[in-house]
């Protein structure tokens, strides 16, 4: 598996020699979102650099994403100042307002905004919005299984296990279409998620199985940290612990190599217990 810096600099490598500008914006916005949470604020210069480039083309769709991400990027990662990024919540609005008339952009863009008002604890602001983003997103369109997952994450956080497995599938069988690799495992992770929750160990692992796969061929460690730390959990189940901390010790691995301190604490914590019960 490669390592998180092999993985920037390859993609630094694709992006310089991509001729076509916009396609270089697109490119930054789908690695964005596929490897986002593996680099957190290093994902700061590359969407500025997707905005100047949005700018010289005049692809309004990709300087508001661009935008975006780095507004979210900022805001969740501390510590970070950034001169210039300071938007209240009505002015993000307003900048995305510009693309109401874009069909393929402004539903990805609402999809954002509604992660921006749920992470402010504005909920029904946030359910209303995912659910106007697809209303809005036609079947064929991109964003389609994003904001179906976004439904589907909002339902999980508020315990509406039923709906969000409905969320999820949707957008698991969208991804499916699409061939998109990443978003399969992320729609999948949820579904396994939701089986752990229901203690439906085997569909669980079935589940988690595909994921890691998908995550190893990717070179992902988040998304490979959360699934073997899921599979640490259903081994912690079974009493097999031995295989648990395995299993969790690698997650701790991986999050140290991205410097996922949320994600190392809650592995340390599901290790602390397993010590306790041996």
């Amino acid at each position: 598996m490669k390592k998180p810096e092999e993985i920037l600099l390859a993609f630094r490598k694709e992006i310089d020699t991509t001729p076509d500008k916009k396609q270089k914006v697109e490119k930054i916005l789908e690695f964005g979102l596929t490897y986002g949470d593996n680099f957190g604020d290093r994902m700061i210069s590359l969407f500025e650099e997707g905005i100047a480039l949005s700018k010289e083309i005049n692809f309004k769709g990709g300087e508001v994403i661009c935008y975006y991400n780095v507004l979210f990027f900022v805001g969740m990662t501390k510590g970070v100042q950034k001169k210039g990024y300071g938007l209240s919540i009505e002015e993000a609005t307003n900048l995305l307002n510009e693309l109401k008339h874009d069909s393929e952009w402004y539903p990805l863009g609402l999809n954002q905004l509604a992660f921006f008002h749920w992470f402010r604890g504005e909920y029904e602001k946030g359910f209303n919005i995912i659910f106007e983003a697809t209303k809005l997103t036609s079947a064929g369109n991109y964003s389609l299984a994003w904001n179906n997952f976004g439904l589907a994450v909002f339902y999980f956080d508020t315990k509406d296990y039923e709906n969000a497995k409905i969320y999820y599938q949707k957008a698991l069988d969208l991804f499916d279409k699409d061939k998109h690799i990443y978003g399969r495992s992320r729609a999948t992770n949820g579904l396994a998620s939701i089986a752990i929750i229901q203690n439906k160990p085997n569909e669980a692992l079935e589940y988690l199985n595909f994921c890691v796969g998908v995550y190893r061929g990717l070179s992902h460690h988040s998304g490979l940290s959360r699934a073997v730390n899921d599979l640490g959990l259903l081994e912690k189940a079974n009493k097999n612990y031995p295989k648990a901390i395995e299993l969790l010790k690698e997650s701790v691995d991986l999050r140290k190599e991205i410097n996922h301190f949320q994600g190392l604490v809650t592995s340390y914590t599901e290790l602390g217990e397993i010590y306790l019960l041996c």
